[in-house]
């Protein structure tokens, strides 16, 4: 961790992590003999605040949970190459 120096004007990002179930669709097809394309779009559901609170003790507390919608979504694509 780098301290805050006198010309940094910006407030450190909180932190946080929560939990949810994951799923979504996804599309791999090949466009040719040795090249494949792959999409994708998992979709997490942000559990509540306190949702973890059986956790055992290596999670000691849980972070605030972020505002906004509940829902994640992280599209990606991708190319595979077969020799």
């Amino acid at each position: 961790v780098v301290p805050d120096g006198s010309v940094v004007t910006y407030l450190d990002a909180p932190g946080g992590a929560s939990f949810g179930p994951m799923g979504g669709p996804g599309l791999s097809f090949d466009a040719t003999d040795f090249f494949t394309i792959q999409l994708e779009a998992p979709v997490t559901y942000l559990l509540p605040e306190g949702s973890g609170d059986d956790l055992d003790a290596r999670v000691p507390t849980l972070p605030a949970q972020l505002a906004g919608t509940p829902f994640l979504v992280r599209p990606t694509a991708g190319v595979a190459v077969r020799f």
